[in-house]
């Protein structure tokens, strides 16, 4: 037995908006010509800037058909007004199939427009990090659906883990929805590179609402640096010589090795550590090692210690 179920996308919507509608058949052969209608009390082909009063569709192979409407923002006042969507078999409309749905126009011309404020937690982000967007609207109904993009100069599907930068969300409550996305640490120098944010009222993402939002991605894939610094540049037998090492650019955690050599060097020329070793950069790019200078009481002359 054949079923048939209209599917609006909201109940409630106001003027300015996009009403989408699916139909969902079971039972129904693929193709099927199917014909609808919207009518109501007071309801006019100049309710709609976008989209008709009636209007056909063939049912795909996953059962369904979709049509749209953009209702138009007229200024007039005339109160919440019902659309009655009719489905019907046949092209005369005299074989209604399914129920009707029914959705409120809400009248906008006497209440301020809505408005749309996007607002990432964070001006600049690392690559590596997360980061989250928050939209605040008001005067847009719950459970309206808003479609959000990011660009910018140079910004593609590559800046983000799993290549995310379309989606949608779905207006709460309290006026809003976020969304999270994670930047990826591609270790490509690109420099900083600002993303753009954009809201849309459809999911072709043509029609933009609000004003667009940005961030700045800061490039931590710079080229790494390293310096040396041992605590004296002339230390006596028998004292301890203290080596930072300092970076840029270099992941915390990462192992870095150490050596030292040079003219007459040896393992002997310290009572206190190696002529290798390693060091772990911590979360301040530095690392340190020290080696107690043996006091050998042998005539070398002064000894240069070279640290790679």
């Amino acid at each position: 037995m054949a079923t048939y179920s209209i599917l609006p996308q909201l109940s409630i919507i106001d003027e300015g908006q996009i009403l989408q509608t699916v139909v969902q058949t079971t039972g129904v052969v693929t193709n099927t010509s199917l014909w609808w209608s919207v009518s109501g009390s007071g309801v006019t082909a100049a309710d709609f800037s976008l989209g008709t009063l009636l209007g056909t569709g063939k049912v795909g192979a996953n059962g369904q058909l979709s049509f749209s409407h953009t209702l138009a923002l007229d200024k007039i006042t005339e109160g919440t007004e019902n659309l009655e969507i009719k489905l019907f078999s046949n092209a005369a409309r005299t074989l209604q199939v399914g129920s009707t749905a029914i959705v409120s126009i809400r009248d906008t011309s006497l209440s301020p427009p809505p408005t749309y404020a996007i607002t990432p937690a964070f001006a600049t982000r690392n690559e590596g990090l997360a980061i989250t967007t928050t939209v605040k609207t008001t005067g847009v109904p719950v459970g309206t659906l808003l479609y959000w993009g990011v660009s910018g100069t140079g910004i593609t599907a590559d800046d983000f883990i799993g290549g995310v930068t379309t989606g949608v969300g779905t207006v709460g409550a309290a006026g809003q929805f976020t969304f999270t996305q994670t930047l990826a640490n591609d270790k490509t120098t690109e420099g900083v590179e600002t993303v753009q944010i954009k809201l849309y009222s459809d999911p072709n993402r043509t029609v933009q609402v609000g004003s667009t939002g940005s961030y700045n991605i800061n490039d931590t894939s710079l080229t790494p640096t390293y310096s040396v610094t041992p605590a004296f540049a002339n230390r006596n037998e028998g004292l301890v010589m203290t080596t930072t090492v300092a970076t840029t650019g270099v992941a915390t955690g990462t192992i870095v090795y150490w050596a030292l050599s040079g003219n007459g060097i040896t393992a002997a020329d310290y009572s206190l550590g190696a002529l290798v070793g390693s060091g772990t950069v911590a979360a301040t790019g530095k690392f340190t090692f020290s080696h107690t200078i043996a006091n050998d009481k042998k005539t070398e002359g002064p000894e240069t210690v070279q640290i790679k």
